[in-house]
């Protein structure tokens, strides 16, 4: 396979017309997630700030391991957003 699968959360795939995963082509982590918000608009608002960088709560899992922003996502790799939980 020579593109990534990006894991969509359950909690926003309404956002990605019901999607699980959606395929794209690799890059780095915020290559894919500015492809993904050009496809699917709707998830710009989850995923920056206001003032355009990422949002706090929004991080990343490249093959189940921690990712940052400016990380390479390889061809097969899955890469995985998910939104951390607050509380108190």
């Amino acid at each position: 396979m020579n593109d990534v699968i990006i894991i969509i959360p359950a909690l926003i795939r309404k956002l990605t017309n019901g999607q699980e995963s959606i395929i794209m082509p690799p890059g780095t982590v915020a290559e894919c997630l500015t492809k993904l918000t050009e496809e699917f608009p709707d998830l710009k608002k989850k995923f920056y700030a206001t003032d355009g960088s990422i949002a706090h709560n929004v991080n990343f899992l490249i093959n189940k391991n921690r990712a940052k922003i400016d990380d390479t996502v390889k061809p097969g790799d899955e890469l995985m957003i998910f939104f951390a939980a607050a509380g108190g």
